[in-house]
């Protein structure tokens, strides 16, 4: 109604640690590697994407979960860029096949 005063209140909340859930600590071990590498964060891990050097993806895998074990043995030796798909962020590292 015209004139009317209205109060509004706002509750906020400080949320500390934001710096580690933003980095994901992700871990790619072992690496360099031949057969298979571990992946763990202390996020979820939606999906990962494993591309070659020429940009080609040469595996895609759906994980669900905070780690996986995934298979390599049948990859050339070289780099490979492991993309890691979360619900808060999209991380790249780098992975040598022996």
């Amino acid at each position: 109604m015209p004139g009317e005063n209205v109060t509004l209140t706002a509750n906020f909340t400080e949320i500390t640690g934001i710096e580690n859930i933003a980095e994901g600590n992700i871990s790619i071990f072992p690496n360099p590697t031949g057969d298979q590498f571990s992946i763990t964060a202390n996020i979820i891990i939606d999906r990962i994407t494993i591309i070659d050097k020429s940009g080609q993806v040469v595996r895609t895998t759906d994980i669900k979960n905070h780690e996986a074990n995934i298979a390599v043995h049948d990859f050339v030796p070289g780099i490979y860029y492991v993309r890691i798909y979360s619900e808060i962020k999209v991380f790249t590292k780098i992975l040598v096949v022996q």
